[in-house]
């Protein structure tokens, strides 16, 4: 491509895992919990909460992640760290139904904390 004038300005990755598995995280998120970070699905009262969260730290990332507020159920799920909210994971939301994962993000000061390991 590159010969017929295109410049290459990133990269993308489609990944596979294997889902034949026991996905329960009910364990780690017990174990979070001691640490002061609250992981859930979220909620309708998470919204403006979420929207604000994403225009400051994922601009580009707020319309698709606050379309999961459409999907029954929502198909998003949000890290609180001692009651603020610091990360966010959503699935099926860019290609309805097909499987795909993202997006997700997490703020920098609450990068390192386990959160992200779980799943």
């Amino acid at each position: 491509m590159e010969r017929n004038g295109y410049k290459k300005f990133a990269d993308t990755a489609n990944l596979i895992a294997d889902l034949n598995q026991d996905l329960n995280t009910d364990l780690e998120v017990d174990v979070l919990a001691g640490e002061g970070i609250e992981i859930r699905r979220a909620e309708e009262k998470d919204r403006q909460q979420l929207s604000e969260f994403l225009a400051s730290k994922f601009p580009s990332w707020e319309k698709e992640a606050l379309a999961a507020f459409q999907n029954r159920p929502t198909s998003l799920h949000l890290a609180f760290y001692r009651g603020r909210l610091g990360a966010f994971s959503a699935y099926n939301v860019n290609n309805l139904n097909t499987g795909w994962f993202g997006p997700i993000g997490t703020d920098e000061v609450f990068r390192g904390k386990s959160a992200g390991e779980i799943g």
